[in-house]
């Protein structure tokens, strides 16, 4: 069974709800809007709440990590290339076709 887009949304319960709504009065239309406020700023309020929450756990882990790093003496070292005896070096060209 194939999910449709145009059938869900298009001309089906959720499309014919919206074409409903346009046809109401400009005053029905905002009686129904004024009881979704609570909600849309609510969704808005719980967003911004886990992005500054997100904004904290960063903030205070940052200082802890270079701390412990510098406790430990721990740097950002390239691995060390490890050639066999015997080997050559080759290069090669790679083309996308």
């Amino acid at each position: 069974m194939q999910f449709d887009f145009q059938t869900v949304f298009g001309n089906s319960r959720v499309g014919s709800f919206r074409r409903g709504v346009l046809g109401w009065p400009a005053w029905a239309r905002i009686a129904l809007i004024i009881p979704m406020v609570p909600g849309i700023l609510l969704i808005a309020l719980s967003l911004l709440l886990f992005l500054v929450s997100l904004i904290a756990l960063f903030v205070l882990t940052a200082p802890v990590y270079a701390l412990l790093s510098r406790l430990f003496n721990v740097r950002n070292v390239e691995p060390e290339v490890v050639v066999s005896p015997g080997s050559k070096r080759v290069e090669a060209t790679i083309r996308d076709v």
